[in-house]
């Protein structure tokens, strides 16, 4: 009795032993189907936000060689921006929006080579193209040396020292320090 129960062990081992051969040798299941593509990317700025920045009356860069026009409208933008909410990749849309001649070849130079451009990047990018350093130092030594002369009235004093005063920040980190050199000036 006990060689019948020992031989059908193992017939069940034997059994045992020739299923995980066969699963074994079984190819193996097909790879998973490549998921869809994703959705093509949402559009960067809508029409309806174009329109409301249009509202607010940006003004538009035409590029050049003069920093203060740069900065002004590179202000005039930053205002808007303070009141209308947007993401950094709509600003560099909206933008680019108002962007002509010069400025705007220039913009489609960059905006090939960085395609979703974020706000602080196009900055660095701007300042690089249109407010160089070498710019900025040059206006900062006009600073420096403004001074109210021949028939230049004190209004007229005002608005130069004002406008250069932007380049010059480093020299007059205080409103007592801005007063004294508008003062030195007179």
């Amino acid at each position: 009795m006990e060689t019948n129960q020992r031989l059908e062990r193992l017939e069940q081992q034997v059994g045992m032993i020739l299923a995980l051969l066969q699963n074994h040798n079984q190819p193996p299941p097909p790879p998973p189907e490549d998921p869809p593509p994703p959705p093509p990317p949402e559009p960067v700025i809508t029409e309806v936000r174009v329109r409301d920045f249009q509202k607010l009356k940006p003004l538009t860069f035409h590029g050049g060689i003069d920093p203060v026009k740069a900065n002004e409208w590179l202000e005039s933008i930053e205002k808007i921006f303070q009141v209308m909410t947007c993401t950094d990749m709509e600003k560099v849309a909206l933008v680019a929006y108002n962007l002509t001649g010069e400025a705007q070849r220039w913009w489609n130079l960059i905006s090939r080579a960085e395609p979703r451009m974020e706000w602080t990047r196009f900055l660095v990018l701007f300042n690089q193209k249109y407010l160089p350093q070498a710019i900025k130092d040059s206006k900062s030594m006009e600073f420096q040396n403004l001074k109210q002369r021949g028939n230049m009235t004190v209004t007229e004093y005002d608005a130069q020292f004002t406008t250069l005063a932007h380049y010059a920040e480093h020299l007059i980190p205080n409103d007592s320090m801005k007063a004294r050199r508008f003062e030195e000036g007179l």
